[in-house]
């Protein structure tokens, strides 16, 4: 079974008490990148695009560089959402694949 990052988080927070240490879940949720710089992500807007800047404040919620619409065309001006203040998008899926 394949888990997305932050589902991966989420299962540590679940058994968090109990198979693992709770202040040790917290550090690593505060000092890891569970999408670091270049992953590939399709938004659940559809958009798709590159993992451009990291938040320091939010490390789950990433800046995307959206280069594809929605339908799949190729931005002539790509432009950059921040996740940690548009938090009505959330990102969908992560692999190479989804923005070559």
């Amino acid at each position: 079974m394949q888990l997305r990052p932050h589902q991966a988080l989420e299962m540590l927070y679940a058994n968090a008490g109990k198979l693992y240490d709770i202040d040790m879940v917290k550090l690593f949720r505060n000092n890891v990148a569970i999408y670091p710089l270049g992953l590939s992500v399709s938004l659940s807007t559809g958009e798709k695009g590159i993992v451009s800047r990291l938040n320091n404040h939010s490390m789950q919620r990433p800046v995307v560089r959206v280069l594809r619409t929605s339908t799949g065309q190729e931005l002539k001006e790509p432009y950059e959402v921040d996740l940690s203040r548009t938090l009505n998008i959330m990102i969908e899926e992560i692999g190479e694949q989804l923005v070559v």
